[in-house]
């Protein structure tokens, strides 16, 4: 309890007597008890053998996406959706922490200029946004709410276990089993996502028009790389970032 105690997860008031501290109760909360779960159980452990996996395999970085220090370290060769989708406790708690701390952000539509960057090549016909590796949607719901006039253009994809857990979907946008490192079977609208493959950037439909819209902890789209523990590193395309301060990156 002292080392506890010592980086405020509790309280001591008097000796052997604890109790909980603003930062006890924010780690209880459903949503960052979900996020230290899924990061230590998952994350974590991986970061702890990083040393060993790199003495082992000449301090590179991996090419292959089966093959990363996450299935090493796992003993496994699913990739890291695959794996969580095997056990039911660490998909959940991705999804409820996914969900949750997002609500804490500004939404990327606060600060992407949608109405130059989409909606005026927006015909009302053709699909407008594609939420890859979308979860349960929460985030094409407020794009939605935000631009009444996308209702009926959005689609939703995510494993099939997503989809199929998801009780009922919002009127107005569309749901799709995809996994993201399958060929992208939508071919021309906006798309975006938190989560980057590095095959789905080769899958976005005709460059004049297509573009890919991402929103991350990173604040480029080269931070992404940082995620080498998970994915590969090869073959990165050139791509264009803007984040919320207002800074553009190539890569």
């Amino acid at each position: 309890m002292r080392v506890l105690v010592a980086i405020h997860f509790a309280g001591e008031v008097e000796k052997e007597s604890y109790v909980a501290t603003p930062l006890t109760k924010a780690i209880a909360k459903p949503v960052l008890e979900a996020g230290l779960r899924s990061c230590h159980d998952l994350s974590s452990l991986v970061q702890m053998q990083m040393h060993e996996y790199l003495r082992e395999h000449g301090y590179s970085c991996p090419m292959d996406e089966t093959d990363c220090a996450f299935q090493w370290t796992f003993k496994t060769k699913d990739r890291y959706f695959d794996y969580i989708h095997r056990n039911p406790q660490n998909l959940k708690d991705f999804n409820t922490f996914l969900s949750g701390i997002r609500d804490t952000r500004n939404h990327w539509t606060d600060w992407y200029p949608v109405e130059e960057r989409l909606l005026q090549r927006f015909s009302g016909k053709e699909i407008l946004l594609v939420d890859v590796g979308g979860g349960k949607g929460h985030d094409l719901e407020r794009f939605m709410a935000k631009h009444p006039m996308s209702k009926g253009n959005l689609v939703l994809q995510d494993l099939p276990g997503v989809i199929d857990d998801i009780a009922s979907f919002s009127e107005g946008i569309q749901s799709m089993a995809h996994d993201i490192f399958q060929p992208q079977p939508i071919k021309g609208p906006e798309q975006r996502d938190g989560i980057l493959p590095d095959s789905e950037l080769k899958t976005l439909g005709h460059p004049s028009y297509s573009c890919f819209i991402t929103q991350d902890d990173n604040p480029t789209i080269a931070g992404y790389k940082n995620h080498w523990s998970k994915l590969p590193t090869a073959d990165w395309p050139e791509v264009d970032d803007h984040n919320d301060n207002g800074a553009s990156t190539k890569v």
